[in-house]
């Protein structure tokens, strides 16, 4: 029988399989499919990151909408997605992500695990919220 040392984790996911995961999870049906098909090309990237910060937040399914608590979720790393950065840029911690990206909005960060997510809508530095349905 494996013991806990033995026994493999999975790989984590990249920043694509994360996005898909999350989404498929916290968004709307229509919206995860939508936004799926974006992740699989460039131009579909491009546009997924222009859309976080006018759309976004209306697609997130609402019981999955948080205060900011982002006690409960630690500091483990993430992936960052704004149209100024490349889609699903590594950070090592939650926090480094965060202040990498405070001084914009429109942006989404989700923990690798896609466990849960921040995102902050474009034009609204004080209503950033926690995506986090568990």
């Amino acid at each position: 029988m494996p013991t806990p040392k033995t026994m493999k984790q999975p790989p984590p996911l990249d920043a694509q399989q994360a996005f898909i995961q999350f989404s498929n999870t916290y968004l709307l049906q229509q919206s995860a499919r939508r936004y799926t098909e974006l992740c699989s090309n460039d131009k579909g990237r491009r546009k997924l990151l222009e859309s976080l910060c006018h759309k976004y937040h209306s697609c997130v399914r609402p019981e999955c909408i948080q205060q900011r608590n982002y006690e409960k979720i630690g500091n483990p790393p993430c992936y960052a997605f704004h149209s100024s950065i490349p889609f699903g840029t590594f950070y090592p911690t939650v926090h480094e992500a965060h202040d990498s990206l405070s001084i914009v909005d429109g942006w989404l960060i989700i923990l690798r695990d896609a466990s849960v997510g921040i995102h902050r809508p474009e034009g609204r530095w004080d209503d950033e919220f926690l995506i986090d349905g568990r």
